[in-house]
């Protein structure tokens, strides 16, 4: 895929990244994994691959994480959260059940399979709140090799935002055509990517999972999807999806507020981040803060 990255881009590059060429970001994680993981064990594998490339830049072996970090990307607060232990717990757990998720690779030039897990081990270090999670060699070995060199620039502050499987993996898989603009899917390949399902009813697909996640993602993250249907008679076969670079709404709100729009204003000044000096983004709060 043909990338541009300008000036300001490469400054992202220093930021949270996903991956794009491989089957997971292709076809999600249900693809790849038989299942469907859910929102939290989504997000904690994504923050853990993008913090081993940062830590080890193109080995993906082991990486260390706090727990406290980990409950700050998932949006769980120490102040004024009773249940913080409890988040603690669930964060272990999902480590736990990354460890023991099986994957099934089929690998069609040996004419055979292989079953592995995400992580093959995890450490937890209570005295000192620290996670050692060791990934699996062919985890990367059969659909990580462009992990080297090959990345969409996504941040994770905009994917730990969203609260549905669905729309982790939607969001994902947009942000990896951005720069297509316009491109088609037939309704059995999304189908594959958001439920590992060979045939789904369109009219559920469209009401339950695709409208309310497109929703969430074009107000809460940093793109806005919109799409048009294309029947072979009265059957919807493919979607042409139109993606493109967008604020958040509350960051749309705080631009109107620091160039003092109103908001039948906004279209009359192109939107930029200046913005964004008078404020820090908190994971933990998932929003912007003033800065002090």
């Amino acid at each position: 895929m043909k990338k541009t990255i300008s000036v300001k881009n490469n400054k992202l590059k220093l930021e949270y990244k996903l991956f794009e060429l491989n089957e997971v970001a292709q076809y999600g994680f249900a693809y790849v994994s038989g299942d469907v993981l859910n929102p939290v064990s989504q997000k904690i594998l994504l923050y853990l691959i993008w913090k081993c490339n940062i830590q080890t830049p193109g080995v993906f072996d082991s990486v260390q994480v706090s727990m406290t970090e980990l409950c700050e990307i998932l949006g769980y607060r120490r102040k004024g959260n009773s249940n913080y232990s409890h988040r603690l717990h669930k964060v272990e757990e999902t480590l736990l059940y990354l460890m023991s998720k099986p994957i099934l690779v089929h690998d069609a030039e040996k004419k055979m399979k292989i079953s592995f897990a995400w992580l093959k081990k995890v450490k937890i270090a209570y005295e000192t709140g620290i996670v050692t999670a060791y990934f699996d060699n062919d985890l990367f070995r059969f659909f990580g090799q462009s992990l080297r060199s090959n990345f969409t620039v996504v941040k994770l502050k905009y994917l730990n935002r969203l609260n549905t499987s669905y729309s982790i993996t939607l969001y994902s898989f947009f942000y990896s055509k951005i720069n297509l603009g316009n491109f088609s899917q037939s309704i059995e390949n999304i189908i594959k990517l958001v439920l590992n399902k060979e045939s789904y009813e369109y009219k559920h697909l469209k009401s339950d999972i695709l409208k309310p996640s497109i929703q969430s993602i074009n107000s809460l993250t940093d793109i806005r999807v919109s799409f048009k249907e294309y029947k072979s008679g009265r059957r919807v076969i493919r979607l042409e999806f139109h993606v493109e670079k967008d604020a958040a709404d509350d960051e749309k709100d705080l631009f109107m507020l620091y160039h003092r729009l109103k908001y039948d204003e906004f279209s009359e000044q192109p939107y930029d981040e200046e913005w964004m000096r008078g404020y820090k983004y908190s994971m933990e709060e998932q929003k912007y803060i003033p800065s002090r």
